[in-house]
Parts: C-alpha cells; sequence; structure tokens
C-alpha cells in the first residue's frame, strides 16, 4: 500500500557486506515486494533496559549517523 520496506543491519565483529549484497542475498530468497528498498548499517541498536530494541528510535539513530558524516560521503549516498 505504498509502505516501502527499509532494513537496519548490524553486522556481526568482522563480517563484511555491502548494501548490494545484501539485496541479492534477499532477492534470491523472499518475494520482490518484501525486499528491502534500503538497507542501513547501524553499530548497535538502541535497546530498553529489558533488552528490547526501541523500533520507534532506529530511524533517528541512522539519520545521526549520516548528520556525522563527511559531507563528500553523504553527497555521494
Amino acid at each position: 500500500m505504498g509502505e516501502v520496506g527499509h532494513a537496519y543491519v548490524r553486522l556481526a565483529e568482522g563480517a563484511r557486506a555491502d548494501a548490494a549484497e545484501l539485496a541479492a542475498h534477499c532477492r534470491a530468497r523472499l518475494a520482490p515486494y518484501k525486499v528491502p528498498a534500503r538497507f542501513e548499517f547501524v553499530a548497535d541498536f538502541p535497546r530498553t533496559s529489558a533488552g528490547k530494541i526501541m523500533k520507534h528510535l532506529l530511524g533517528k539513530v541512522a539519520r545521526g549517523a549520516e548528520s556525522s558524516e563527511a559531507p563528500a560521503n553523504h553527497a555521494a549516498a
């Protein structure tokens, strides 16, 4: 209904992947409409004191990471 999937990804220590690799992995295993349009890499997920992920804050965390990047990196994205 007009919504676009967005995935927040935290890689394991030492793991490497980029958005193209993740999209290819998803396309091989998911229906086309379920493949996220964007992949955001985060250092960690915001959590409650009980350890649950605060999903409503993920967008703010990603926007904070974007604003801390150098202007040249931001323009290339």
